[in-house]
């Protein structure tokens, strides 16, 4: 799952570009939270809705099954997973453990 978002995010920016992953809690809790986030782009509002749909990708060489096996994942072990994208944040994809 790791590897998939991290591997996503170095692909949706330019060469050299910064991704970052992190480790905390969550805000006002003890439970654990790992991001991984990149600027770049933004991903347009329509497409973000869509992503993690089996077999929809934004990429040209997607296959649309990286953040779906994300979701499904998560969801197995009663996880959150959340991904945001705005032009001052970047994007984030984050896991509530």
């Amino acid at each position: 799952m790791l590897i998939n978002l991290v591997v996503n995010a170095c692909e949706a920016v330019a060469t050299g570009e910064p991704v970052s992953l992190c480790t905390g809690r969550q805000p006002g809790t003890a439970s654990p939270m790992i991001e991984v986030r990149n600027g770049g782009e933004p991903i347009p509002p329509e497409a973000l809705e869509r992503i993690g749909q089996p077999f929809f990708s934004t990429k040209d060489a997607g296959n649309g099954l990286g953040v779906a096996y994300v979701r499904r994942v998560a969801a197995a072990h009663h996880w959150a997973f959340s991904l945001e994208s705005t032009a001052e944040t970047g994007t984030i994809a984050r896991l509530l453990l």
